[in-house]
């Protein structure tokens, strides 16, 4: 498998333009970490994003951000994970009003979570 990218957001559409299988794309995912350690690429950002019920492939990084609320998914949780940043963005659904008020109360009560908005939806960029 190779994998041919020149910046990283090139390597994000590369990996999320891809219909695949789970499995498939774990190992896509293990293949381009390791292809970045062993070429000592250094990469500007590295934003890990999980999912409730999903296993946690990289635990150290840049920022670790949470879609919440998510049932079943407690912040504090991750908060043992060796990341510079901790933010947390309301989920964009039906209930984005209430998720953004949740979002920010949790942020007021507990301060190592920074808010994280999608700015480019304010700004109808696709």
């Amino acid at each position: 498998m190779q994998v041919v990218w020149q910046s990283f957001v090139d390597l994000r559409v590369a990996i999320y333009g891809v219909d695949m299988k789970m499995i498939e794309v774990k190992q896509l995912v293990n293949f381009v970490i390791l292809t970045l350690l062993e070429q000592m690429v250094q990469v500007a950002d590295i934003c890990v994003s999980p999912k409730k019920d999903a296993e946690l492939l990289v635990k150290k990084g840049n920022e670790l951000k949470i879609v919440y609320p998510q049932e079943d998914l407690d912040p504090r949780s991750f908060l043992d994970l060796d990341f510079d940043v901790f933010s947390l963005q309301p989920m964009d659904d039906s209930n984005y009003k209430s998720n953004l008020n949740k979002t920010l109360e949790y942020c007021t009560d507990n301060p190592i979570w920074r808010l994280s908005l999608q700015v480019h939806k304010y700004l109808q960029i696709p």
